[in-house]
C-alpha cells in the first residue's frame, strides 16, 4: 500500500490571498513538500513565508571602556550574526552592522536601532567593541554575545565586556536592548489567529458543523486543515461528534451509488479520522504495535516472498510461514487489546456500524469499521512506524525493512478486505491463502467487538499536550488555508445550506459573514 495523506504541498499560491502574504510577509510565497504533519512545529514550518526571525538590537553605549595604553578609546561597535553554516570564505557575511564612531569617548552613547534577519541555523548575536585607529589596525577592547537560546528571554542590560579570539584584553561593558521575533510569529496570517483567536475558535469549532462541514468540504485536498481541525475541536471536547459527522456525509455520498469504494479513496473524512485516531492513540499503538514492528525492523531476514526479491539461498514458503507468524503475532496484540483502545475510537466507530444499519445497509458495517480502522489507521502506522512515534527518535526505516512492512500489511488489508482465494491478484500473495485464513474469523469477531460501546473505557492519550501557544499555530494554518479559499467555502456552505430550515440557514450564513469580516478586515483580501 502506498500512504498518500501525507501528499506533496508544493504549490505557487496566487489570487488575493498570495498578494495578503507578499504584502504581509515581504517574500513570494511557495509551499515546500509536506513530509510529515505528526507536529504542530513541524506543520508550521511549511506554512509561513518567513524563513527567518527578526531580531531588533538596540546598542545603548558604552561604560567605562578603555584602550591597553590607557588613552581615551574612539569606540564603535561591530555587530555579528553568528551562523556556522556560512562557508568559511563567506564570514564576512556574518558581519551585519556597524555603529558610528565616537571619537574620544571612554563612556559613548550611541542608542542605535538595528533589526537584523535571524536564519534559524544561527548561534547568537556578536558585538564587538573596537578603538577606532586612523594610522594602525583598530584595537580590539571586547565583545558581547547574545546566544540564540536567550534571545526570548533577554530584554536588556549592562553587560560587562569578555575577552574576543584577537585579544585576552577587555575592560567596560556595554548597554543594549533586544527584541526577538520568530518566524512564525512574523508571518500575518499568524498575527491574525492570534488577536482574533477566541472568535474564530467559536465560529469554526460550532456545535452545528455547519461552518466546519463547509471549510472542509473547500479544503478537502489539504492535509493541514484535517490536521489543525481535529486538535482545534479536540480541544473544545467535540471531536468525536466532528469526526462521525464527516464519515456520515462520506457515508451518504457513495453507500447507494458506490459502495464497494466506501472509504477506500482518500477524503477529508478519512483524513480527519486518521489524524484523531492518531492523536488519541499514542498508548495504545506502543502497546499494541510498537513491540512487533521493532523486533522486525532489528532482522528482516527471512520474509521476503517474491522469487525476484529473495536471496537465491532462502526458502519462499519458509519466509510466507514467517511473514504470516509476524502478522499473526501482530494481531493478536490488537486483538487482545480491545480494552485498552480509546474510548472515543469506538464511539466513533460504533457510531458509524449504527448509522449504516439505520440507512439500510448492515452489510456493509464490518467493511466499513476495517477501512476505516485497518486501512486508514493501523496500516498505515505499521508501513510508515516512523511517523507514528513506533521507532526511535530520528531513526530512519530502511527501503529492505519497508518492504517487508508494506507485505505484512498486504495480508492485514486481505483479512480486513474478508478477500476469498480467488480475488488475491498478486501471484506471490496466493500461496499465503490457507495461512492468511484462520486469521479471518478473529478479524470479524474483533471488528465486531470493538463497534459493542462499553459503559467506560479508556482515555485517550496523546503524545505531545499542546500549549496556548500551539493552538494559535494551528489557527494560523486554517487562516492561511482559508484565505486562498473563502470564494470556494462561501460556494460550499452554500451547498450545504440548501436543505436546512431557513432561519438555521441565515443563522449559518450569518456566521460565515463574521469569518470573512475578520479574515478581509486583516489580511486586506
Amino acid at each position: 500500500m502506498t500512504d498518500r495523506r501525507i501528499a506533496a504541498l508544493v504549490a505557487s499560491e496566487g489570487g488575493a490571498a498570495a498578494a495578503a502574504r507578499r504584502r504581509c510577509t515581504g517574500e513570494g510565497g511557495r509551499l515546500t513538500a509536506l513530509s510529515r504533519v505528526s507536529t504542530v512545529d513541524n506543520l508550521m514550518e511549511h506554512l509561513h513565508g518567513f524563513k527567518s526571525g527578526l531580531a531588533t538590537l538596540v546598542v545603548h553605549g558604552g561604560r567605562s571602556l578603555a584602550t591597553k595604553s590607557g588613552k581615551k578609546p574612539s569606540p564603535f561597535c561591530t555587530i555579528y550574526v553568528e551562523d556556522p553554516t556560512t562557508s568559511p570564505e563567506k564570514k564576512k557575511k556574518n558581519k551585519a552592522a556597524k555603529t558610528r564612531v565616537a571619537l574620544q569617548e571612554a563612556s559613548p552613547t550611541w542608542d542605535e536601532e538595528f533589526e537584523l534577519e535571524i536564519p534559524t541555523t544561527v548561534t547568537g548575536i556578536r558585538v564587538v567593541v573596537s578603538s577606532y585607529n586612523k594610522l594602525i589596525n583598530n584595537e580590539k577592547l571586547g565583545e558581547i554575545f547574545l546566544p540564540a537560546a536567550t534571545f526570548s528571554s533577554f530584554k536588556t542590560g549592562l553587560l560587562p565586556l569578555l575577552p574576543t579570539e584577537q585579544s585576552a584584553y577587555a575592560v567596560g561593558s556595554l548597554s543594549v536592548s533586544f527584541n526577538f521575533m520568530n518566524a512564525v510569529a512574523r508571518n500575518c496570517f499568524y498575527k491574525v489567529a492570534r488577536s482574533n483567536f477566541n472568535a474564530l475558535l467559536t465560529l469554526i469549532v460550532s456545535p452545528d458543523l455547519h461552518l466546519a462541514i463547509g471549510i472542509c468540504d473547500a479544503l478537502s485536498a489539504d492535509d493541514t486543515t484535517a490536521v489543525a481541525l481535529v486538535r482545534l475541536f479536540n480541544k473544545q471536547g467535540q471531536a468525536p461528534t466532528f469526526v462521525s459527522e464527516l464519515l456520515d456525509r462520506n457515508v451518504c455520498s457513495h453507500v447507494d451509488k458506490k459502495p464497494c469504494v466506501l472509504f477506500r479513496g482518500d477524503s477529508i473524512a478519512t483524513k480527519v479520522a486518521n489524524q484523531y485516531f492518531r492523536l488519541i492513540c499514542y498508548q495504545y499503538l506502543q502497546q499494541t504495535l510498537r513491540p512487533h514492528v521493532e523486533e522486525l525492523l532489528a532482522n528482516v531476514s527471512g520474509y521476503e516472498i517474491d522469487p525476484e526479491r529473495a536471496p537465491p539461498t532462502d526458502d519462499l514458503k519458509t519466509n510466507g510461514e514467517h511473514l504470516v507468524e509476524f502478522v499473526r503475532a501482530l494481531l493478536k496484540s490488537i486483538f487482545e487489546a480491545v480494552d485498552s483502545m480509546p474510548y472515543n475510537v469506538r464511539l466513533v466507530l460504533s457510531d458509524l456500524h449504527s448509522r449504516l444499519e439505520k440507512y439500510g445497509h448492515p452489510e456493509l458495517c464490518t467493511t466499513a469499521v476495517a477501512a476505516i480502522f485497518f486501512l486508514r489507521f493501523v496500516c498505515p502506522a505499521i508501513c510508515f512506524p516512523e511517523q507514528y512515534y513506533l521507532t526511535s527518535a530520528g531513526q530512519v526505516v530502511e527501503p529492505e525493512q519497508r518492504r517487508i512492512l508494506t507485505l505484512a500489511v498486504k495480508i492485514i488489508q486481505s483479512l480486513a478486505n474478508a478477500k476469498t482465494e480467488e480475488s488475491y491478484r498478486e501471484a506471490i500473495m496466493a500461496p499465503l491463502f490457507p495461512l492468511i485464513e484462520p486469521l479471518q474469523q478473529p478479524m470479524e469477531d474483533f471488528l465486531h467487538e470493538i463497534t459493542n460501546l462499553p459503559g467506560g473505557g479508556q482515555p485517550d492519550t496523546v503524545h505531545t499536550n499542546l500549549t496556548d501557544e500551539d493552538y494559535v499555530k494551528l489557527m494560523s494554518v486554517l487562516v492561511r488555508n482559508m484565505a486562498d479559499k473563502l470564494t470556494s467555502i462561501e460556494k460550499s456552505i452554500g451547498e450545504h445550506l440548501v436543505p436546512l430550515p431557513q432561519a438555521e440557514g441565515t443563522k449559518v450564513a450569518e456566521v460565515f459573514q463574521q469569518l470573512q469580516v475578520i479574515l478581509r478586515k486583516n489580511l486586506l483580501l
